[in-house]
């Protein structure tokens, strides 16, 4: 019995063909799928196709001999011709570049504003300085003084004849340097002038004080009384009844006083009044 080994032949290596009909199949497959890819390219131009548009040329051969494999066919032929032509032009239109990510934002609220209302013409304005007058604020007047004059029914004359040196009311005295009110009116005197009654009446005081010096008190009808100060002398005593005009005392500088004159008051039912607005023309300007 013969025992040399036995040797089996290999098997024949066969090459795989696809079938005539299939291979074109395959063909025409690649073919869309670099269709496809031009218009991917052609739709989003972020991506970098610079490297396939190289070969647009040679793409448009691959796709005219995939139309040739198919038989040649009209159909084909146009198809690979379309493909090619479309390819070269996505390759030759400059795209613009668009940047991947965009962010989107929320738009803010907008604020709806009334309309405008229509622009009203005026008269132009003109502005006037103002000039500002610091007007002094009249003092209240002491509780004993009264600012009206009264009617005075019976006949009355001046003290003496000279003219005022020191007028009714407030005023920066001329001893103290202190503003007071002044009670009464001033009128020049030289010493031992006569001084005479305001009017008819009786002699209710007679005396020295340490501000009016020696002065003198004479009550008269409706309620005045009249008062002289600073006197040198008297010539009638309290309880005299003097006429108008008659003398009654010395005019001097007795008391608080700078130099000789007559300080002379008007009362009017208790309160002082301002002589000069009964005496007017009698006394001397």
């Amino acid at each position: 019995m013969d025992k040399s080994p036995v040797t089996v032949p290999a098997p024949e290596k066969r090459r795989f063909r696809l079938p005539r009909g299939k291979a074109r199949l395959w063909q025409l497959a690649v073919c869309l799928l670099f269709f496809l890819a031009a218009l991917f390219l052609r739709a989003f131009s972020d991506i970098d196709a610079s490297p396939l548009f190289s070969g647009a040329v040679s793409l448009r051969e691959l796709a005219l001999q995939a139309g040739q494999a198919l038989g040649r066919s009209t159909l084909a032929e146009a198809f690979a011709k379309g493909f090619g032509e479309t390819y070269t032009g996505a390759a030759a239109v400059p795209q613009t570049s668009v940047s991947p990510t965009t962010v989107l934002t929320k738009p803010a609220a907008q604020t709806t504003l009334p309309p405008a209302a229509a622009p009203q013409t005026t008269a132009p304005q003109t502005t006037v300085p103002q000039t500002t007058v610091a007007v002094p604020k009249p003092a209240a007047l002491p509780d004993n003084v009264s600012a009206s004059v009264p009617a005075i029914a019976f006949s009355y004359t001046a003290p003496l004849s000279g003219r005022i040196t020191s007028a009714f009311g407030y005023r920066i005295h001329p001893v103290d340097g202190d503003e007071s009110f002044h009670y009464g009116i001033d009128i020049a005197a030289a010493e031992g002038t006569d001084v005479c009654a305001f009017a008819g009446g009786r002699v209710i005081y007679a005396g020295v004080g340490e501000i009016n010096g020696k002065y003198m008190k004479i009550e008269h009808a409706d309620g005045i009384v009249s008062m002289y100060a600073h006197l040198s002398a008297f010539e009638v005593c309290v309880g005299d009844t003097v006429e108008e005009g008659q003398v009654i005392a010395r005019s001097g500088s007795t008391g608080k006083v700078t130099g000789p004159h007559l300080h002379f008051q008007l009362y009017a039912d208790g309160l002082l009044i301002d002589p000069a607005s009964v005496l007017g023309e009698l006394l001397e300007t």
